[in-house]
C-alpha cells in the first residue's frame, strides 16, 4: 500500500493582531478533512506568529515557523530545505511571500505548485506585479474562491480565466449548527444580553475595508424603531476605539458589546437573530463568517461585494457603504420574522452545498491532477 503523499499549506502569516484570518481556519479544515490514505498537510508560515498557530495545534495540525520578513531572499532556502526534509511532493501557497517563494523552491525541489487566490485586496505592490508575471510558467493550476477573485487575478497575472479554477469556501456543518434555545440562551448570557431583546450581530475584523462603521451608522435608526434590540460586533482591530467612539457619539455607545476577538465564533452566533457583513471590498465573495452563519440557520444581511448571498432568496443584499439601506434591512426582518426563518433556512440550504467534505474531495481531485 503506498503511503500519503505530503502537501505544504504555505502562507505569509497566520493573522493580524491577535486574531486569525480565514486562510488560518480554512487550512485547519483542510488538514483535518483530507484522507489520510491519499494526503497529509502540514503548515508553513513564513513569519514569527507562533502564539497564533493554537487553532492548528489544537486540532493536531503540524506547523512551521521560518521567522523571515516580508523580503527576505533567505526565505527561499528556508522554504527549499524544509520541504527537502519532509519529503513533501506538493506546495499549496497563498500570499505574496508565499506564492513568490513557493514557486521557485517548487521549481529548485522539482515538485508541483498550486497558487491559491482569496481575495481582491486593492493592495498590489510593483514586487508582486513583477513576480506574478514571470512565475506563471512554474504554477501547476491556479485557484480562486470565486468568480469576481478569479476574474481580478486573471487580469493582473495576464491568466485566462478559464486556467483559473472557481473553489469557493466551505465551513464545517459539523460544527456551525443552528443551536437549541438553551445554546442560544447561554450565549446571550454570556454577552450580558439575556433580557435584551432582538440581537443584531457581526464577526469580523475591525479594519476600514471591513466597513464596520456602516454598521454603527445604522444603529440609530434601528433603535429608533426598535429601542430592545441590541448590537453585537466580535473581532478586534486597529479601529476599535474609533469605533466606540462613534457608539458613544451617536448616543448607542450602550447598546452595543464590542467583545474583542474571540476563537468560540460558534458561541457568539448562537447569541444572533440576525448577522450582518458590512465588506466593501470584494473579500473573496464567499467569506468565511457569512458561510458560519449561514450554516448555523441565521439569517443575513450581506453587501453587494459578497456572492454567495441571492437577494430576497438566501439573505438580503444592501449597497456597501450605506447604513440607511443597512438600517431599513435590519428593521425588514426584525418586523417580519417568518421572511427572516425562511432566509435562515435557505441560506442552511446553500451552506450545505458548502460542506468540508464536500470540498475537501474538489481540492484532493485538483491535488492528484497536478501529482499524476
Amino acid at each position: 500500500m503506498s503511503r500519503p503523499r505530503r502537501v505544504l499549506l504555505v502562507n505569509d502569516h497566520l493573522g493580524w493582531g491577535n486574531q486569525v484570518h480565514g486562510v488560518t481556519r480554512l487550512f485547519e479544515l483542510w488538514a483535518r478533512h483530507l484522507d489520510p490514505a491519499r494526503y497529509r498537510a502540514s503548515v508553513c508560515i513564513l513569519r514569527h506568529q507562533p502564539r497564533l498557530a493554537a487553532v492548528l495545534r489544537s486540532a493536531g495540525v503540524p506547523v512551521t515557523f521560518l521567522g523571515r520578513s516580508r523580503y527576505d531572499p533567505s526565505t527561499l532556502w528556508a522554504l527549499l530545505r524544509l520541504v527537502r526534509a519532509e519529503g513533501i511532493a506538493l506546495l499549496h501557497v497563498q500570499g505574496y511571500g508565499g506564492t513568490t517563494f513557493g514557486r521557485l523552491a517548487g521549481r529548485l525541489a522539482g515538485i508541483p505548485v498550486v497558487v491559491h487566490f482569496h481575495d481582491t485586496t486593492p493592495y498590489y505592490p510593483l514586487p508582486q506585479r513583477v513576480a506574478d508575471r514571470l512565475l506563471g510558467r512554474l504554477t501547476a493550476r491556479y485557484l480562486a474562491v470565486s468568480e469576481t477573485v478569479q476574474a481580478w487575478w486573471s487580469t493582473r497575472c495576464g491568466l485566462n480565466p478559464a486556467d483559473v479554477l472557481v473553489l469557493p469556501n466551505c465551513t464545517s456543518l459539523e460544527r456551525f449548527r443552528a443551536p437549541s434555545a438553551t445554546e442560544a440562551a447561554d450565549a446571550r448570557r454570556a454577552l450580558g444580553l439575556e433580557s435584551a431583546g432582538p440581537v443584531v450581530g457581526t464577526v469580523t475584523r475591525l479594519f476600514e475595508e471591513k466597513g464596520t462603521r456602516f454598521l454603527v451608522g445604522a444603529m440609530p435608526a434601528v433603535l429608533a424603531a426598535r429601542p430592545d434590540a441590541r448590537f453585537v460586533i466580535v473581532g478586534d482591530g486597529p479601529l476599535r476605539d474609533q469605533l466606540g467612539s462613534l457608539a458613544a457619539t451617536l448616543g448607542v455607545g450602550e447598546r452595543v458589546v464590542f467583545t474583542g476577538y474571540r476563537d468560540d465564533v460558534t458561541r457568539s452566533l448562537a447569541a444572533f437573530d440576525l448577522f450582518v457583513l458590512t465588506s466593501h471590498f470584494a473579500e473573496g465573495g464567499v467569506p468565511l463568517p457569512v458561510l458560519e452563519a449561514m450554516a448555523m440557520g441565521k439569517p443575513v444581511i450581506v453587501t453587494d461585494v459578497v456572492e454567495i448571498v441571492e437577494d430576497g432568496v438566501s439573505g438580503l443584499v444592501v449597497p456597501r457603504r450605506d447604513s440607511s439601506a443597512l438600517a431599513e434591512a435590519i428593521l425588514r426582518l426584525l418586523a417580519r420574522p417568518e421572511e427572516a426563518s425562511r432566509l435562515g433556512e435557505q441560506g442552511h440550504a446553500v451552506a450545505r452545498a458548502h460542506d468540508v467534505p464536500a470540498y475537501v474531495e474538489q481540492l484532493q481531485s485538483v491535488y492528484d491532477s497536478v501529482l499524476a
